[in-house]
């Protein structure tokens, strides 16, 4: 198997040394590794290109790269969202009187990894953290496939079937896709009993660094408490809410990375 991925493994062996040592030398690192120097030089080139690592002239030697730091951060800003966000959850909650969630993407899956609720209200909504839902129902669900690129959308429509729920449910692809187009236009997705009846949801989405969706921010209601006045102080508050965390994770807002289209209709 190892000998399959040799080129990998070796990139993976100069980074692991890098991690070792603040900064090495191509002899170094070819000595280290009994890697050939021509073959050391090769690899650096394509590694330096990608960002993994940097080249420092006056030193000449060379680094970990950016790339790996925006890697980490990625990663530690996933694990901890929930934490970060939490706070924010509960002012929202506490203003609206709602149920409010956060979500990610779980395979084929949204996976609910905070839930908050308000303090005061005569009616909550039952569902707990690590919950998961098919990406295609519910705005919670919703807002974080419309995020991702066609050809992801395209391979969950092609693989999962699309259960329905409720008579709501959408799960014909085709009005999946104008749904898709709605909600990367509008900025929010929204749900009413598509997964339990008498529910009404709206959904923001939360950016990383990259301008990618990190998580969703829902609220959840009662069809009858949520008519269409609350619904839109509920929109103004989750989307300005969903900003405030994307800011807080050091995501990018104003510049975000639109998923990649195709013309996909």
């Amino acid at each position: 198997m190892r000998s399959q991925f040799k080129s990998l493994l070796r990139a993976i062996d100069i980074l692991g040394l890098l991690e070792e040592n603040a900064a090495l030398s191509v002899i170094q690192i070819s000595d280290l590794l009994a890697f050939p120097r021509s073959t050391t030089y090769k690899y650096l080139a394509v590694m330096r290109e990608c960002r993994m690592v940097d080249y420092d002239g006056i030193l000449g030697k060379y680094k970990l790269g950016m790339r790996l730091f925006e890697f980490g951060t990625a990663v530690q800003n996933r694990i901890a969202i929930d934490r970060i966000a939490h706070p924010y959850m509960e002012e929202l909650s506490d203003h609206l009187g709602e149920t409010v969630g956060l979500t990610v993407v779980d395979g084929n899956h949204a996976l609910y990894v905070e839930k908050v609720e308000p303090t005061r209200s005569t009616m909550v909504l039952l569902f707990r953290k690590g919950i998961r839902f098919p990406l295609h129902a519910g705005a919670a669900s919703k807002i974080l496939l419309a995020h991702q690129e066609d050809e992801r959308i395209e391979a969950f429509l092609r693989t999962q079937k699309l259960i329905k729920y409720t008579e709501k449910t959408i799960v014909d692809p085709d009005k999946f896709w104008q749904e898709v187009k709605a909600i990367r236009k509008a900025g929010y997705a929204f749900s009413e009993e598509e997964i339990d009846i008498g529910v009404r949801a709206l959904a923001a989405p939360i950016f990383d660094h990259e301008g990618r969706i990190a998580a969703g921010l829902v609220v959840f209601g009662p069809a009858q408490r949520i008519d269409d006045q609350k619904k839109d102080k509920i929109l103004k508050s989750i989307l300005e809410c969903s900003k405030r965390i994307s800011k807080s994770i050091g995501g990018k807002i104003d510049n975000r990375k639109e998923p990649e289209s195709k013309g996909r209709r």
